[in-house]
């Protein structure tokens, strides 16, 4: 995970990094405060000569559960709306840009949980979004403890490479093509009144002891 970022100036919709300036910010900046009712900031990492990263950063005025229900409403996210969907945001910054662009991180910072989405291959966070805040919303009851306390964060994805639970291992094969699919296999969940953080299997509807060896996604 990057460490020192360089912050720029949203409301003139570009940054540069070293010769380079990115264009199209503003409409990407403007679509996601205005579909997740949030302020939003962007941090950027060059990652090579010919690519930065981006570090979307949502802060967002609702309760895990509040947040829940306005995107079973279809009133959070805007996701009916394809036009001004992150996708279709980060798309036209792609068309009008001739360097390697891509979301590194996306996090949304609630009152009560803070969920921080990780890349895990090229382009994966815009692709994907949709399909992880649905998943949210379809999990939240087994991953909050059936509504009783909301984790103050969820890390997606996470990976691991040998999980013992009641000395049975559950084997996760290790892999090197990581796709859409590793977004729906395990989370990292943080709570409170647990000492040790744990992991939501989203397959069995359950948390297991983070007694184990974890492989988290820190590209």
């Amino acid at each position: 995970m990057f460490t020192d970022f360089n912050s720029f100036n949203n409301k003139k919709g570009k940054v540069s990094e070293k010769n380079y300036t990115v264009y199209g910010l503003d409409i990407l900046t403007k679509n996601l405060e205005k579909n997740f009712f949030a302020n939003v900031t962007v941090q950027s990492s060059p990652v090579s000569s010919s690519s930065i990263d981006l570090v979307i950063n949502l802060d967002c005025n609702f309760t895990l559960e509040e947040t829940i229900a306005n995107l079973n409403n279809n009133i959070w996210g805007n996701f009916v709306q394809r036009k001004s969907s992150l996708c279709n945001s980060f798309n036209l910054i792609l068309e009008n840009n001739a360097i390697d662009i891509d979301i590194e991180e996306f996090s949304i910072f609630l009152k009560d949980t803070s969920i921080i989405i990780k890349k895990i291959y090229d382009k994966s966070i815009p692709e994907q979004l949709e399909d992880i805040l649905n998943t949210l919303s379809r999990h939240h009851l087994f991953f909050t403890k059936g509504g009783t306390e909301a984790p103050y964060e969820i890390y997606i994805p996470v990976f691991e490479e040998e999980i013992f639970v009641e000395n049975q291992l559950i084997e996760q094969k290790e892999t090197q093509n990581f796709d859409a699919k590793n977004y729906n296999e395990f989370w990292g969940i943080y709570f409170e009144s647990e000492e040790d953080a744990l992991i939501y299997d989203l397959k069995h509807a359950n948390c297991i002891p983070a007694d184990l060896n974890l492989q988290m996604i820190n590209q």
